[in-house]
């Protein structure tokens, strides 16, 4: 069963590493998201984020958000890994989780994730940007 902004606080979780914030980059491993950066050429970095949710015992889908509000931009995601888990927009629609992956939207676009089943781990990266 799918649960769409479940209060279940158990489930409402997850690891994140911040790379790029206010301006500057907020980790080493910068330079090593180079090849995404080259394919979207962004004019302007907003933020950039690595989220990583573990296994969980039934997909959740979370709440529905934008990243950055408002956003005159794009939101990136980027998968790391094959899974069940994956992405929801507002009209229902859902992107599944595939390694190598970047799925590109309007900021404005509301979104969520999802948990994940059948893999240790969901691991994507998030970006925002002009």
């Amino acid at each position: 069963k799918q649960l769409r902004g479940t209060n279940l606080e158990h489930y409402n979780w997850q690891f994140v590493h911040m790379i790029y914030k206010d301006y500057e980059r907020r980790s080493e491993y910068f330079d090593e998201i180079m090849p995404i950066l080259n394919i979207i050429k962004p004019f302007a970095l907003n933020r950039i984020k690595a989220n990583c949710q573990p296994r969980a015992d039934r997909i959740i889908e979370y709440a529905l958000h934008n990243d950055v509000s408002p956003h005159k931009g794009y939101t990136g995601v980027f998968y790391l890994n094959t899974c069940n888990g994956y992405t929801v927009f507002e009209d229902g629609r859902k992107v599944e989780s595939v390694d190598n992956r970047l799925l590109k939207f309007d900021g404005n676009l509301k979104h969520a994730g999802s948990s994940v089943t059948d893999a240790q781990r969901r691991i994507v990266i998030n970006l925002n940007w002009v």
